[in-house]
C-alpha cells in the first residue's frame, strides 16, 4: 500500500514537471530573434527547475527510505541505476525532446550531473546572452541544487556528493557549468 502511494506521488511529480516544461517550451518557441536568448534560457531554466523539483522529491523519498534502513545506495551511479529512478529520468528526458533541448542525467564519480544541450544553432551573440542568462538562473537556483545534493548525500554511502548542472550549445560546446554541494 505504502509503495503504491509513493509511486503515485512520484508519477504526479513527473507529470507536473512534464506539463511545466512543455508549457514553458511552447511559450518560448514563438519569440523573435532578439528575444531568443532570453526565451531559450527561460525554457532551459524551466527544464532545470522541473528536473530539480522532480529529483528533489524522488531523492527525499529515497533518503527517507535510507534513513529507515530499507534502501541506501552505495554510490550516485547505483542510485541512478535504480529501476524506478531510471524510469522517471527517462520520462523527464523524453518530455524535453520537443522543447528545443535534450537532457541527460548521469553520475560522474560522486556527482549527479544534469547535462542540457540546446538543439538549435546559436550565433556568438546568442551564445553569450544565453550563457549569461543561464548563469543568472543557476545562481538563483543555488539553494535548490544544494538541497538536492544534501538529500542525495543522505541516500548514498559515499561522502562529498555534489550536483553539477551543465548547459551546452547544439555543437556540444559548454555554455556554462555550475557545481553545487550540500549546505
Amino acid at each position: 500500500m505504502e509503495n503504491k502511494k509513493r509511486r503515485g506521488l512520484r508519477m504526479g511529480a513527473i507529470l507536473a514537471a512534464l506539463v511545466l516544461t512543455a508549457g514553458l517550451a511552447a511559450c518560448g518557441g514563438e519569440s523573435t530573434s532578439s528575444q531568443a536568448p532570453v526565451s531559450s534560457a527561460q525554457s532551459s531554466e524551466a527544464a532545470s527547475e522541473a528536473a530539480s523539483s522532480e529529483a528533489a522529491s524522488s531523492e527525499a523519498e529515497e533518503s527517507s527510505e535510507a534513513q529507515a534502513g530499507t534502501g541506501t545506495f552505495a554510490t550516485v551511479a547505483d542510485y541512478l541505476a535504480d529501476p524506478a529512478m531510471k524510469q522517471q529520468l527517462d520520462a523527464l528526458a523524453e518530455a524535453l525532446e520537443g522543447s528545443g533541448m535534450t537532457m541527460t542525467i548521469e553520475a560522474e564519480g560522486n556527482a549527479l550531473v544534469y547535462d542540457y544541450t540546446f538543439s538549435t544553432e546559436m550565433d556568438d551573440a546568442t551564445r553569450e546572452a544565453a550563457a549569461a542568462a543561464l548563469e543568472d538562473s543557476l545562481a538563483q537556483q543555488a539553494d535548490t541544487f544544494s538541497s538536492i545534493a544534501a538529500t542525495l548525500q543522505q541516500a548514498v554511502e559515499t561522502d562529498g556528493v555534489s550536483v553539477i548542472v551543465r548547459y551546452r550549445d547544439s555543437n556540444g560546446d559548454l555554455l556554462t557549468e555550475q557545481s553545487f554541494s550540500a549546505n
